[in-house]
């Protein structure tokens, strides 16, 4: 069935191997293990990375975050941009909201 609210370029056709990927990925979020994909571009990483977290980790427990990178992005940059979304505990110590944890996806790691 169509949603129309949807555009062409909003539509997700899931494959073996993007399900597959959904899977790993969720499973290794889930049990706090760091997730690395790697593959040529247009390939719909980040399209099901993303989607994966708004559908899986928006919710009581879970808090994502998304961070896109660029060729002029420093690491000071990435610090106060990765702060500024997170609660601060206390003195120099940042976090999710309480009670949460935290993902933090990466879009685009490809950096000089």
């Amino acid at each position: 069935m169509v949603n129309k609210e949807h555009t062409y370029l909003q539509l997700n056709i899931p494959t073996i191997d993007s399900i597959r990927m959904n899977h790993m990925c969720k499973t290794l979020l889930e049990n706090s293990k760091h997730c690395l994909l790697v593959g040529p571009t247009g390939t719909g990483k980040s399209v099901t990375i993303s989607q994966l977290l708004k559908s899986k980790f928006d919710n009581d427990n879970w808090a994502y975050y998304m961070l896109g990178f660029s060729a002029q992005t420093t690491a000071s940059q990435t610090e106060t941009i990765i702060d500024g979304k997170m609660e601060k505990k206390r003195k120099g110590v940042y976090g999710p909201q309480y009670g949460k944890e935290g993902v933090i996806f990466v879009d685009d790691l490809n950096m000089p």
